[in-house]
């Protein structure tokens, strides 16, 4: 099994380190700099020219160029590879999708979007015991972490995440509440709220949001609610879904050593609630789950526990619409 990794960056370098396990791993970087730091630090080939990395015939292709390349940078795999994995957000604008999807129709290569979140304990203590709590009323999701503390020794100026046009802001960039909310409730739909520049940070886009939308499955309709901010100096993040039966929290605060609470409280058991703590060390555990499943797992649980093509789309063009809104 070959993978090649589009994007050699900080997330491109981890793919590069994660893949490993599954085989042969190389990288395509076009700036010369970069792939040379890449080579020395990796030891892994690294190729600079796109005929190049064509010619050693990769069996699985992960984009991880910034969020306005994704796109260009996907197309040319399409037919080429037998998978192709996208990093989250599937691109930074709705010019192309049309396009881009209906290449992706007319190939055999599997396309999917990374959302590793999906793959956290934290989601995945939730979807085990939604159905435990009755009707869900309403949900709360949250994420908070400093950005300069997000990418250390960066000049953030420079950062995608750092400007709208090239998808960045916060809304765009932590898309992972977006996505596990439409796993657990079904497609989120009238999107509304708040979002701002709250922080002294160097950035073109929004560093805090306050996002309100309504989340549709064949089991009805759950309202929710979203916070979103670049601006914490400790790491956030979870959820609360309230039922009618029962409640069921998750909580991260932290990074590296992330502490992790999980409790669930079932009201016709007299309240009994059940606690979960742990710290939780290997940040890599819920990328490995996900890759675990993209190169070892069936076809079938690809295609309903994966981020689909489709899917993505239609958050970015949610949130795209959402943001022109709050634009005007």
């Amino acid at each position: 099994m070959k993978t090649l990794i589009v994007g050699c960056g900080s997330i491109g370098v981890r793919h590069l380190s994660n893949c490993a396990r599954y085989g042969k791993v190389a990288g395509l970087e076009k700036c010369p700099k970069t792939a040379s730091f890449v080579r020395k630090k990796t030891g892994l080939p690294v190729f600079q020219d796109q005929k190049q990395a064509r010619a050693w015939c990769p069996d699985v292709v992960v984009i991880a160029t910034p969020t306005h390349l994704h796109l260009s940078s996907a197309s040319p795999w399409m037919g080429k590879a037998g998978k192709v994995l996208i990093e989250k957000p599937l691109a930074h604008s709705t010019a192309g999708l049309k396009k881009f999807l209906a290449l992706v129709s007319k190939n055999k290569t599997e396309v999917y979007v990374g959302c590793n979140m999906r793959f956290h304990p934290g989601p995945a203590f939730l979807s085990e015991n939604l159905k435990k709590i009755g009707k869900p009323l309403f949900v709360r999701a949250w994420f908070g972490h400093y950005l300069p503390l997000m990418r250390k020794n960066t000049n953030l100026r420079s950062l995608y995440a750092a400007k709208r046009s090239r998808g960045g802001g916060v809304v765009m960039d932590c898309i992972h509440e977006l996505d596990y909310l439409e796993a657990l409730f079904g497609k989120a739909s009238k999107l509304s709220g708040v979002v701002g520049k709250l922080g002294n940070l160097p950035l073109e886009a929004e560093d805090y949001a306050a996002l309100l939308l309504k989340l549709t499955s064949a089991g009805g309709t759950t309202r929710a609610a979203i916070h979103l901010d670049f601006l914490q100096k400790v790491k956030k993040r979870g959820c609360e879904i309230v039922g009618t039966d029962g409640e069921i929290l998750w909580q991260s605060i932290g990074k590296n050593p992330e502490a992790l609470l999980l409790r669930r409280t079932l009201y016709h058991q007299k309240g009994k609630t059940l606690v979960i703590r742990k710290k939780l060390r290997d940040l890599n555990a819920p990328f490995h789950k996900m890759l675990t499943l993209l190169f070892c797992g069936s076809k079938k649980d690809r295609k309903t526990k994966l981020l689909l093509p489709r899917q993505a789309a239609g958050q970015v063009i949610l949130l795209k619409k959402f943001l022109q809104k709050t634009a005007g």
